[in-house]
């Protein structure tokens, strides 16, 4: 008998889009989980486009526009957390450093805080040139304000922060089930009251 694998922390991460869980995430699938999570039907094609085209090429080796679940680590690009390390496993270190470098308290983190975690990785080889890093930027910034959209859970500084418990969730590939979960609920008793 074979010996059973375990996805990896991002491979269940990314495994969310993958509706059918064929190993392949399309642009239908990745708008259609977005729409779950609750991001306006225009705004989830946009980001469907953005990040099948991205992820697509880097998981695949050449131009394609479905995600390979399987190779989701080589999507990883400069500008992120580095929670996740080259074979997409969870890095519990680089989890706590995203929460030593936030201000008090410590058990949560803002935007504004996340986002000097990815500028001061950043892109220190800047493997695809000026034009990669200020791509890989600005989606990394575009991730981050999403996130924030949709899992943003308690207070601290003016726009709210996520939680670490929430936080782990997103990086363990538990949270984007739960949000949907939570969605759909929110919708069925708003139909039943109505």
């Amino acid at each position: 008998m074979g010996t059973l694998i375990r996805p990896t922390a991002l491979e269940r991460h990314a495994g969310f889009f993958d509706a059918n869980g064929d190993g392949f995430v399309t642009i239908a699938e990745t708008r259609a989980r977005l729409g779950d999570l609750g991001l306006p039907a225009p705004l989830a094609l946009f980001f469907s486009l953005l990040v099948n085209g991205f992820l697509g090429y880097l998981t695949r080796g050449r131009f394609s526009l479905e995600i390979e679940v399987k190779n989701i680590h080589r999507g990883k690009h400069p500008f992120d957390t580095d929670t996740f390390d080259e074979d997409g496993a969870f890095v519990q270190r680089r989890f706590d450093d995203i929460f030593a470098r936030s201000a008090e308290p410590r058990d949560r983190v803002t935007e504004e805080e996340l986002v000097k975690v990815l500028e001061w990785r950043g892109d220190p080889d800047r493997p695809f040139g000026l034009a990669g890093s200020f791509l890989s930027k600005s989606f990394a910034m575009l991730e981050v304000r999403v996130l924030f959209c949709l899992a943003s859970d308690c207070k601290k500084g003016p726009n709210g922060a996520i939680s670490r418990k929430t936080m782990q969730r997103f990086f363990d590939g538990k949270l984007f089930y739960l949000l949907a979960r939570r969605r759909r609920i929110k919708l069925t008793l708003g139909e039943i009251e109505g």
